[in-house]
């Protein structure tokens, strides 16, 4: 894809965080679930690239997808829709339970 004229990878653009790949705007309740995330969101007509990416949403009859950090999709919004379709299994997933650890001071234990 291109950045500000210059020819880069689309992984050095997303970073190593969570990311939305998407043909249509989101809507309040998709970028607020983003911005929760942190996901970086990239809209596939302003890439920069040469049409792959909105191919590769077409062809999987997706209007945006979520990436984990590895880049494999976790979830997608289908053509039309409105929200992700499985956010109900993975976003627990994102979340622990666990307090963390308490701060120990010096000279106690």
């Amino acid at each position: 894809m291109t950045l500000d004229g210059r020819r880069v990878r689309l992984d050095d653009v997303l970073g190593d965080s969570l990311a939305v790949l998407t043909a249509a705007p989101l809507t309040p309740a998709l970028r607020a679930l983003t911005e929760g995330l942190g996901a970086r969101t990239l809209q596939v007509s302003e890439a920069g690239d040469d049409g792959t990416l909105a191919h590769w949403l077409r062809t999987g009859g997706a209007d945006a997808a979520l990436l984990r950090p590895d880049r494999v999709v976790l979830d997608v919004v289908p053509a039309g829709g409105t929200d992700f379709t499985g956010s109900a299994a993975w976003a627990p997933l994102l979340c622990t339970t666990r307090r963390p650890a308490p701060t120990l001071r010096p000279g106690s234990r």
